[in-house]
């Protein structure tokens, strides 16, 4: 069941703490932040923090009721929304921010382990740009299983690397944990290996690869 009161609670909390950095929070990067707390999560406790359930996006995993809850604290002039510019790209984007310098209590709508794992998760994402942590969703088992526009089984979040909980997949640990990025990154440095890996990951078909 979706925690009205927690949701409303936990994105005020994030734009108010992104404001404190001086961060824009775009809806991908807020999106993401919950995707990681309830599915790191889960793959620690066996339970989910919001309620939320989650669908494969193009841009990665998406809370599926987000859009009400942003539309209910704006009405309610909680938060209000901002059109800014891309740096690099020229683009705009929508950010999400609040008129709160200090945010919410958490210790009022969550336990010892739901702050620590917000905190820990907020201070994660927090030195990542909404780019990056999209990129690094794209990785998980979770995405990488569930057919596009369908829901994403949170059950699968055993199976996928929270590192900032020192959770890295069921039965694993930090050393392989590493062992895999390193491995990662000789594939991103291998343009036609990242390629292929990057097709088979959006496809659920399988790849024909020919031998020379």
């Amino acid at each position: 069941m979706v925690d009205d009161i927690k949701i409303q609670a936990l994105i005020i909390h994030v734009a108010s703490r992104c404001k404190g950095l001086n961060k824009p929070l775009s809806q991908t990067l807020l999106n993401k932040f919950f995707y990681n707390v309830d599915f790191g999560h889960y793959a620690i406790h066996n339970e989910h923090i919001t309620g939320f359930a989650y669908k494969k996006d193009l841009y990665g995993p998406v809370p599926t009721e987000i859009g009400y809850y942003l539309g209910l604290l704006s009405e309610g002039g909680d938060i209000f929304f901002e059109n800014l510019q891309h740096a690099q790209s020229g683009t705009t984007y929508i950010s999400i921010n609040t008129e709160y310098d200090e945010g919410v209590d958490l210790e009022e709508y969550f336990s010892e382990d739901e702050i620590d794992t917000i905190n820990k998760t907020f201070e994660a994402i927090s030195v990542k740009t909404a780019s990056e942590v999209s990129r690094d969703s794209h990785r998980h088992y979770t995405w990488i299983t569930a057919p596009k526009q369908d829901y994403i089984p949170i059950q699968n979040a055993k199976y996928c690397s929270f590192e900032w909980l020192d959770y890295y997949g069921e039965g694993k640990d930090r050393d392989d944990f590493e062992e895999t990025e390193a491995i990662r990154r000789d594939i991103s440095k291998n343009y036609e290996l990242s390629k292929l890996m990057k097709t088979a990951t959006s496809s659920r078909k399988p790849l024909r690869i020919r031998k020379y």
